[in-house]
């Protein structure tokens, strides 16, 4: 199973542990926005705008995980403010 397979299998889960947010957060920030198949974008969204409001996330990590997240807002057709 690949790292981004597992971070999206995980993101489904009502309790995410610290260190699974890390393993998450890494698939995430080296996924593409393609690689999110649709079913995955709102819950994707949903996670990373969570996660970047309530944990400390790495700055490299934070940055690639911000821009996933304005290319998945974009691809559903809801542009957030930045």
């Amino acid at each position: 199973m690949s790292s981004l397979h597992k971070a999206l299998d995980l993101i489904r889960l009502a309790e995410i542990t610290g260190d699974q947010t890390v393993l998450i957060d890494r698939a995430l920030s080296e996924s593409h926005r393609e690689d999110i198949p649709p079913e995955h974008v709102i819950s994707v969204i949903r996670y990373i705008d969570l996660e970047l409001a309530h944990n400390y996330v790495e700055k490299e990590v934070r940055q690639k995980l911000e821009r996933l997240y304005y290319y998945l807002q974009d691809r559903r057709g809801h542009r957030a403010p930045r």
